[in-house]
């Protein structure tokens, strides 16, 4: 809203002059001029001398300069005066019908208020502290429809948001990527009812079920239960059903898929869904009831799972295990919690015999001093819920984000035949094999919390399990193949950017 500096022809000696100092309008009077300088007398008693082209309004009327500074001091009372007493609101619906832009001159004529100094000065003011309704441009004031402010707000929305995310997270913010959520977006979070009981899921409440997961994870995505049968056991993996809470293409939903995925940086969680869903109302939090896609394994005595069944639930989880508390299970038998520590080791013998299992289909084991026993348990039970429902998915052809891994030539067998480090699986929307899992077709659906592919993966089985059409066609999920391949790609660079920066910090 840049305003034109005058020429020289248009400056008088005792002209009240209009210029802006440190983004600040001031209001001065010239005292002595030439052509290519001004003195102005301004503020409280301050002179100085400025080049014409610094000077952006100038009255038509000329005034003592024997009293300078009383002069602008009477000068900018009247202008504040007028101005508070400017009805914008009714201003701005009569220019509506102006289509043109109109001079500082011609926008007081059109609308119909006095052609004067102080009227100059007040509209000058008025009109830019408004600029959702004005736009000032090379001199030109246009009226902007309601659309146009409209559209200016949510410009200005975006940037505030970008400056706070910058000031949140520099990592991610210089790639693009958002970090806060904007207030309407928080607000439908809010606004969304808690679960109810639903007759059509199966009640699965009297199932004692456990969270396993980091110490002060809050956005908790799956649970696990083990019961001893007849014949064995029956082990159950149950994730939280979000597709319950985010209808598909919301606004939720909206801003789930541009972020993609949660990310989790040294100092910092920048969460997929606001906190109020992710670490609460679809969170598997103790005692609380939530829905459910489940699946049920029928176990041998041995640890070999023998059939599964997937089914859409209700659960109530009976407690939120950290590693450390689940690991505590493993050992020998403790009085704290007798139940546990039976079924925590026949858990690590399912989870055991199924990696063995996938060994021999070549799948890939890399050494990783962070993968404790309770980890590697959670991970093996979250791997048997994916591989079944994707099988699922594959045996009825339903589309989804798949992930595939092909072998080097077509061969695989041992983690060395990749010379340095496996690489990341590839996402595609066609079941293949996923040679680094030994598994002949592989999906993701255990964090719909925290990846936007699991959450859509969710609605396609639902679908598929209730015997409605599918939410999403393939062509569908080609088109979102490569956002979310790239946002996951650049969310691993600045998280490996982060970890980097924090171990030079802390040696």
């Amino acid at each position: 809203m840049k305003e034109p500096a005058l020429s020289p022809q248009n400056i008088q000696t005792g002209a009240i002059c209009g210029f802006f100092a440190h983004d600040s309008f001031q209001t001065g009077i010239i005292l002595e001029h030439t052509d290519s300088s001004c003195k102005v007398a301004y503020g409280e008693a301050q002179t100085a001398d400025f080049p014409p082209g610094r000077l952006v309004l100038i009255s038509s009327q000329t005034y003592t300069t024997d009293h300078p500074f009383s002069c602008i001091t009477g000068f900018a009372g009247k202008v504040e005066t007028f101005r508070n007493s400017l009805p914008l609101s009714d201003i701005r619906h009569k220019m509506l019908n102006c289509p043109h832009p109109l001079s500082l001159e011609q926008f007081i004529r059109t609308a119909g208020l006095p052609e004067d100094d102080v009227t100059r000065f007040a509209v000058f003011l008025a009109l830019r502290e408004k600029p959702a309704w004005f736009r000032i441009k090379k001199g030109l004031y246009h009226t902007l429809t309601i659309e146009q402010e409209q559209a200016w707000l949510e410009e200005e929305q975006r940037r505030e948001l970008h400056r706070l995310d910058t000031a949140a997270c520099p990592w991610l913010a210089k790639k693009g990527l958002p970090v806060l959520f904007t207030p309407a977006l928080l607000e439908a979070a809010e606004l969304l009812p808690a679960y109810e009981t639903c007759p059509d899921r199966t009640d699965l409440t009297g199932v004692q079920c456990w969270t396993i997961d980091a110490e002060n994870s809050l956005d908790l995505d799956d649970a696990i239960s083990l019961q001893p049968t007849q014949d064995g056991w029956q082990l159950g993996i149950h994730i939280t059903d979000v597709s319950s809470f985010i209808s598909q293409d919301s606004a939720l939903d909206r801003e789930a898929y541009r972020r993609t995925t949660s990310v989790y940086l040294p100092e910092l969680d920048v969460h997929m869904l606001p906190q109020s869903i992710s670490c609460r109302k679809a969170s598997l939090l103790q005692g609380s009831l939530r829905p459910a896609l489940s699946i049920v394994c029928e176990v041998d005595s041995c640890g070999e799972i023998l059939s599964q069944t997937a089914f859409p639930s209700q659960i109530k989880v009976s407690a939120n295990y950290s590693y450390e508390q689940f690991e505590a299970f493993l050992t020998p038998v403790a009085a704290d919690n007798p139940d546990m520590h039976c079924v925590a080791p026949v858990l690590q013998q399912i989870a055991e015999k199924h990696l063995q299992k996938r060994i021999r289909a070549g799948a890939l084991v890399m050494e990783d001093r962070n993968i404790t026993p309770a980890r590697g348990i959670v991970a093996e039970c979250m791997v048997i819920y994916n591989s079944t429902l994707a099988s699922l998915a594959r045996d009825r052809q339903t589309p989804l984000f798949y992930r595939y891994l092909e072998a080097p030539d077509g061969v695989l067998s041992r983690a060395n035949d990749y010379p340095h480090h496996v690489p990341p699986s590839v996402l595609g929307t066609l079941p293949r094999p996923h040679a680094g899992m030994g598994l002949p077709a592989y999906a993701q659906f255990s964090s719909p919390l925290r990846r936007y592919s699991d959450l859509v993966n969710q609605r396609q089985i639902l679908a598929v399990l209730s015997g409605v059409s599918l939410p999403y066609d393939r062509e569908e999920l080609d088109n979102g193949l490569e956002h979310l391949s790239n946002t996951r790609q650049i969310i691993r660079q600045v998280t490996q950017q982060a970890e980097d920066a924090r171990a030079v910090r802390d040696s």
